[in-house]
């Protein structure tokens, strides 16, 4: 309903990135009419156009730093509550327990539940620049570090490498090489000293899951995420050129390819459901986005907070990349908080004279 509101109130086009989105989410849209499964399509497409409508969102409403403040700080309650959950599901041995069996429960989210953790995970730089009870920031840098443990318990590898790239672009883009190493260096010590508690548990499962994460020709053959990118490639090059071009049954290719598992890949489903067109404008989406960052941050001032949110960008947009690879198009969560957070640093970077 807030979104509705927004639309008919509150959306302006003033800039080249928001009227890309919102003719991007027009052409979702309107293939949307010509599915075979008009309702499933539909359904699925809401939750796409609600997530990107957060980048408006966050660029009209979180345009001040104590704006940014408040939603880092729901973004840590948020965080909070999914890793108390999280704890409370092996307390009681509730949910799935994914890749080994009774070795470590992550409830009813599963093990993508790590995808969302480590979105929000990202501002954390943020909220402890910003946050200045000493006290608070400590329990904040309590519910990160055992989030960050969750999300490295998790061995799902995207999330890993999200992990590993976010860390090494905030030491790239932070305030300074010295201070970005010397936040390294503390939470490297952090994890090393919580590593008892969870130490035996990351071991056994990254065991039982090392055939998955070292890729050679048997996983080739035999990883399902593999092969749907034959599969969809296969069907662009054979199955004529409109569907080469527009594709078909956006978000809705169980019926397209007669099967009952779905696409992991975003990049496989936009393919296969948009077309060349719309793959392509996603990638071009997501390079104009960057563009404008960049032409932002080079007019303002640069402090050690600019500096932290130009850090962030980064690592929220290296994230979407990395993730994208498992799947996220259709997590709404995930991309709501995604967005959100891009769209209100986009917003400060302006607001800065």
């Amino acid at each position: 309903m807030f979104v509705l509101y927004f639309i008919f109130r509150r959306f302006r086009i003033d800039n080249k990135v928001i009227g890309f989105l919102t003719n991007y989410l027009i052409y979702l849209g309107s293939l949307t009419l010509i599915s075979s499964h008009y309702f499933t399509s539909l359904y699925q497409y809401i939750g796409v156009f609600i997530s990107l409508m957060m980048l408006p969102i966050g660029y009209y409403y979180i345009h001040s730093v104590e704006r940014l403040y408040q939603l880092s700080q729901v973004l840590l309650w948020v965080l909070a509550f999914i890793t108390g959950s999280v704890l409370v599901s092996n307390m009681f041995g509730i949910g799935s327990s994914d890749y080994l069996e009774d070795s470590f429960y992550f409830g009813g989210g599963r093990v993508n539940i790590t995808k969302t953790m480590v979105i929000l995970l990202c501002s954390a730089p943020i909220y402890l620049y910003l946050e200045k009870a000493a006290h608070k920031r400590n329990i904040a840098i309590v519910i990160y570090v055992t989030s960050l443990a969750v999300c490295l318990i998790g061995i799902k590898r995207s999330v890993l490498l999200a992990i590993i790239v976010g860390i090494a672009l905030f030491i790239v883009f932070g305030p300074t090489l010295k201070k970005s190493a010397k936040y390294a260096v503390i939470g490297s010590l952090l994890a090393l000293i919580s590593l008892p508690l969870y130490g035996d548990i990351f071991v056994e499962r990254f065991e039982a899951r090392s055939e998955r994460v070292t890729i050679d020709q048997q996983t080739l053959d035999t990883e399902s995420r593999y092969h749907e990118v034959y599969m969809v490639m296969d069907a662009i090059v054979n199955d004529g050129w409109k569907h080469r071009l527009i594709g078909s049954d956006l978000f809705n290719d169980r019926s397209y390819f007669n099967t009952q598992r779905m696409l992991h890949t975003d990049y496989m489903i936009l393919l296969n459901g948009s077309g060349v067109i719309g793959i392509v404008a996603w990638l071009l989406f997501l390079a104009i986005l960057l563009i404008w960052k960049v032409s932002l941050y080079k007019r303002i001032p640069k402090n050690n907070f600019v500096k932290i949110l130009n850090a962030v960008f980064w690592m929220l947009l290296a994230s979407q990349m990395l993730i994208s690879i498992s799947g996220t198009v259709y997590a709404i969560t995930l991309r709501t908080y995604l967005y959100l957070m891009l769209g209100g640093i986009l917003s400060v970077f302006k607001s800065y004279r």
